[in-house]
């Protein structure tokens, strides 16, 4: 028999839900005169065979659809056709395109953070005005993200948001050191040479979906942790 495998993407839709959803796949088979969508084997459970059964399946995909649906409930039209424009980059064309924009934005913005680190930098004052700009950009991001987040008290407590909130600390240095000492700006300027790379590549996480999947798996490990550390301690007792 033929088979396609379809994958059913659950991502989070919004700024809102801070942890992925599930992604699930279905295998299509031909059986007599009609189509039949069943898991993959990988993906149930049979009496001693791992994964999960199709009522969990068809459980977990309600949870994400309720989820989604509790966040976008105050949502007006507007609100949500922003958010899937920002947060899913497969909801449009455009948004497909604005996410490789930001990616290759990114890039460039760490490698001209980077280059600066060897004292490879452009000519004054361009080199104030494009980080001036490129640091004022991201803030608009975020600040777009979360004035049409559903829930904003999830929004501020996420820490991807926190990370790309913090560019908020460099542009203010840039906007203020000219009416600082000589001692201060150059602190400013040490400072800046060092935290404006490391919070561009930060922000480069929320680029990689996948990475999202291994925090998850990190948060769980994290809660066996202290058995296993326990148990290891008892056993060298």
């Amino acid at each position: 028999d033929d088979a396609a495998c379809i994958e059913v993407k659950c991502l989070p839709a919004f700024a809102g839900i801070t942890e992925p959803l599930t992604s699930v796949k279905f295998a299509e088979n031909e059986v007599g005169s009609g189509n039949e969508s069943v898991p993959l084997l990988s993906d149930r459970e049979d009496d001693g065979v791992g994964g999960t059964s199709q009522a969990q399946i068809d459980e977990k995909l309600a949870q994400a659809r309720q989820a989604l649906q509790e966040g976008r409930v105050k949502q007006s039209p507007c609100a949500k056709a922003i958010t899937d424009f920002l947060e899913d980059s497969d909801s449009s064309v455009a948004a497909r395109f604005y996410q490789d924009f930001m990616t290759i934005f990114n890039l460039c913005a760490i490698v001209l953070a980077l280059l600066e680190t060897l004292d490879v930098r452009l000519p004054p004052p361009y080199d104030e005005r494009v980080a001036t700009g490129i640091d004022a950009f991201l803030v608009l991001e975020i600040v777009v993200r979360l004035m049409f987040c559903p829930n904003c008290r999830s929004a501020l407590t996420n820490p991807q948001n926190i990370i790309d909130f913090s560019s908020v600390i460099p542009l203010t240095m840039l906007l203020t050191k000219d009416y600082l000492d000589r001692a201060l700006e150059l602190a400013v300027d040490d400072f800046l040479l060092v935290s404006v790379p490391v919070i561009r590549l930060l922000r480069m996480v929320r680029r990689f979906p996948h990475m999202q999947l291994l925090i998850s798996a990190f948060k769980t490990c994290l809660e066996a942790l202290p058995v296993l550390l326990y148990t290891m301690a008892v056993m060298g007792i």
